[in-house]
């Protein structure tokens, strides 16, 4: 059977991909997400009683607790190619399963579909937003960033030279006129943000300072975050 583009990725990280970022590096780099995330939901959505959300490509969880701490009086749950990542994300108490983004099925819709770091792996990434409005309530929220993250050229360029270069090609086809144009037909209040969270890895304070005084206007040096409501028919 013909493995998807998610579990070509899945193997690849499993099995060859070199951590070029320290721990502390990733986990300042997540809080910088979780907090763009909650800015972009305060400004649009209230989190109230009952809200269910589901994060795609959860990982070991990190964000999802930080969602959950956030908004207790939500219901959380999240899905990750990576049978590790789930393992891992259970001990946590975390209501997760396997599941591929390439074939996005589930049994229930929600409120909110969320997460981080993911349309960049994905080959089909109109194909993927409509499979998230199916999960979708009308009227309900899709929220994903950071795309592209700056940091991720190196690893490509790093796994390139090596002759392993087998992933995240879907990097390359991530542009904003792109996703306004894929998300148009099923989303509406479709909104574009940016914010450097590349700089975090250089310094904290410097990825502070970025934020701070709203430095978007370089494209490259900003990632992509993007939010829309699904259209009710």
């Amino acid at each position: 059977m013909q493995q998807t583009s998610a579990q070509k990725q899945q193997h690849f990280y499993d099995t060859r991909f070199k951590k070029l970022a320290t721990t502390e590096m990733e986990e300042t780099l997540r809080d910088f997400y979780f907090q763009k995330l909650v800015a972009i939901l305060s400004e649009h959505k209230p989190f109230l009683a009952g809200v269910t959300a589901l994060e795609v490509g959860v990982g070991e969880g990190i964000l999802m607790q930080k969602m959950m701490a956030r908004f207790p009086q939500c219901q959380f749950s999240g899905i990750d190619i990576s049978e590790k990542n789930i393992e891992k994300a259970r001990a946590k108490g975390l209501t997760v399963s396997v599941g591929d983004a390439d074939n996005l099925v589930m049994p229930q819709k929600y409120d909110l579909v969320f997460g981080t770091a993911l349309l960049h792996h994905l080959d089909d990434i109109p194909g993927f937003f409509k499979s998230a409005a199916k999960l979708l309530k009308p009227g309900g929220a899709l929220l994903f960033g950071a795309e592209p993250v700056f940091y991720e050229y190196f690893y490509i360029l790093y796994h390139l030279l090596r002759g392993s270069w087998e992933i995240e090609k879907g990097m390359l086809k991530i542009s904003v006129g792109a996703m306004q144009q894929a998300l148009e037909p099923l989303y509406t209040n479709i909104r574009i943000y940016r914010h450097g969270n590349a700089f975090v890895y250089l310094s904290k304070s410097l990825g502070d300072i970025w934020n701070r005084y709203g430095l978007s206007r370089v494209p490259f040096l900003n990632d992509i975050y993007i939010y829309a409501e699904k259209k009710s028919f």
